[in-house]
């Protein structure tokens, strides 16, 4: 793992020797970092991950880690989903209504089936 991160260093302007440093901190060091193993992965993968936010978002939504906070004077809370498209309100509404009802509501903070922990 070290050599893909020091790949990863190099990439973005630093030195093997920064990999190593910041890997041999007590708390990055899986072995010794405090945390769960959700809070441990989630934070490193969300740093991996800062210049590519589709994907940091999906880790994120799969971890729950960072910890983050909603943006001042957010309309809503952080997004779990997308909502459904309005076309599909528009011209197929018995059926959004149906599917919104059994998820909890069509709201970007409904929890998915598999996001209910």
């Amino acid at each position: 793992m070290a050599g893909v991160c020091a790949i990863h260093t190099s990439y973005w302007g630093g030195s093997v020797a920064d990999a190593t440093s910041y890997l041999g901190q007590s708390s990055v060091n899986y072995a010794t970092a405090a945390g769960t193993f959700k809070q441990k992965i989630g934070v490193q993968k969300w740093i991996a991950l800062y210049n590519r936010g589709w994907d940091a978002w999906i880790e994120w939504r799969r971890l729950d880690y960072p910890q983050l906070a909603p943006a001042v004077d957010a309309q809503s809370d952080i997004p779990l989903r997308y909502p459904y498209p309005v076309n599909e309100q528009n011209v197929n509404r018995e059926n959004y209504e149906a599917a919104a009802a059994a998820i909890g509501g069509d709201m970007v903070e409904t929890r998915l089936w598999w996001d209910k922990f």
